[in-house]
């Protein structure tokens, strides 16, 4: 029962022959109908001759609608049609878009007066780069991603190759012209790059070939001898070892707990963060927002959506040295701090991250029935390796402990896992392996490339 509008073209002699558009309405509502059946009663009672053109033009239209069956049929592929259309525009996401179809007139301006403009310029390049001046910012990114323009290319794979190994192959992305640090393997850079546009610019087969290389397997236990010649591991004898940056390792811990929500698209998320943080960092008191932190599984999403402010960026993505984004920041530093341990112990999303990876070790049977084998499934799952002897045998002493210690004290065990049950798991096993858990998430070998 809804109205739709159908515009329609139709010919008469008039003035000029011109072809007349009216706008006729279509519709199954009761009310409406009356409506419509009143005013062609009103336009047949009147004489032909005086008639108006949209009134003759209505009733042959409303005629041909309820008594020829081509013309249902259209209205039925009509409706049909509009029905889908609403249902596309209602999934869709709008953004803005910029067009240059008029570009306004610029000026230089007199002493930087915006009122006193001088000559009048236009869009274009250094005369001493070469070539024909760009009209508009199609035809700039055009010539930026030609095949004989490599400084693009090279610039693009050089952020790769410093994404995975910590720095760029020019340690100076932010600079490759004469002040900047010169490649530390040009032919390198220059293959990497010829074959990144070779193949359309496919950013994730150039992601594979650095990962497939022996450079990037290699381990980063340092020799003596290497170390003597290479300290800085410019020659890449070595694998490089860093830490994680602040999204990947938020990411990755909830990826390990099993509670990552991987749902692509959509609008940003709000994770947990203190109460109150907002309005402590906003000064003006008519721009004041509150801060509601979505829910799971909407909380948990992946860090690519999490919700931005730049006067109040996320506390933890600070903590592990994410950048405000108020400037383009091309290398962010890599502090090691006590509040990054005390983050990565309490926070809520990562304490919630390790009673996941708690739970999974208790329930999936992938990691087995013993200790022997959860927590070595465990540590795996989070660092990409089995853990040495040592390292098992201190993760084993501290869940004996941790059993020990809780089995006589309720209260805390009930503080620690506060509504989190596992029905089939005894309070205290549970709050053991949180304990174990919580250790695994804060280890270097977790938030670290190695």
């Amino acid at each position: 029962n809804q109205l739709m509008q159908v515009t329609v073209k139709y010919a008469f002699r008039g003035p000029g022959h011109a072809f007349h558009r009216t706008r006729i309405s279509v519709t199954t509502d009761d009310a409406a109908r009356r409506d419509r059946t009143g005013a062609l009663k009103q336009f047949l009672s009147l004489p032909r001759d005086r008639r108006s053109p949209r009134m003759s033009e209505e009733i042959r239209f409303c005629y041909r609608a309820n008594h020829e069956a081509d013309h249902q049929q259209m209205f039925r592929g009509i409706r049909e049609t509009k029905e889908r259309l609403g249902a596309l525009q209602s999934g869709a996401t709008m953004t803005m878009i910029m067009r240059d179809d008029q570009p306004r007139d610029t000026f230089v301006l007199e002493r930087g007066q915006y009122d006193r403009p001088g000559q009048q310029v236009t869009p274009g390049r250094p005369q001493i780069l070469g070539g024909r001046n760009p009209r508009n910012r199609l035809e700039l990114a055009r010539w930026m991603t030609a095949s004989e323009h490599p400084l693009t290319a090279r610039v693009a794979v050089n952020r790769v190759w410093q994404q995975l190994f910590g720095e760029g192959l020019v340690s100076t992305p932010e600079d490759f012209g004469t002040r900047g640090e010169r490649p530390s393997h040009p032919e390198l850079l220059d293959w990497l790059a010829t074959d990144f546009v070779r193949h359309g610019w496919n950013l994730k087969r150039l992601i594979k070939t650095i990962c497939l290389s022996a450079t990037y397997q290699q381990s980063s236990r340092i020799s003596e001898p290497a170390h003597e010649i290479d300290p800085e591991n410019r020659w890449l004898a070595r694998g490089t070892r860093f830490r994680l940056a602040a999204e990947m390792i938020r990411d990755h811990a909830l990826f390990v707990g099993g509670l990552l929500n991987e749902r692509i698209g959509g609008s940003s998320v709000k994770p947990f963060q203190p109460p109150g943080l907002w309005k402590q960092l906003t000064n003006r008191r008519e721009y004041q927002q509150i801060y509601l932190p979505d829910d799971p599984p909407e909380s948990y999403r992946r860090s690519l959506y999490v919700y931005w402010k730049r006067a109040a960026h996320h506390p933890v993505m600070s903590l592990f040295d994410a950048p405000s984004r108020e400037v383009c920041t091309v290398r962010r530093p890599r502090t090691n701090t006590p509040l990054q341990a005390l983050a990565l112990l309490n926070e809520p999303q990562f304490f919630e991250a390790a009673k996941g990876l708690a739970r999974r070790m208790l329930t999936e049977p992938a990691f087995g029935n013993s200790a022997q084998t959860r927590i070595p499934d465990a540590f795996q799952l989070a660092t990409g390796r089995k853990p040495t002897e040592p390292e098992l045998k201190a993760l084993l002493e501290l869940l004996r402990d941790e059993r020990a210690e809780l089995s006589g004290r309720p209260g805390d065990v009930s503080a620690l896992l506060g509504v989190d049950r596992i029905p089939a798991i005894q309070a205290p096993e549970f709050a053991a392996y949180l304990t174990v858990s919580r250790a695994i998430l804060n280890l270097g070998a977790t938030i670290t490339r190695d």
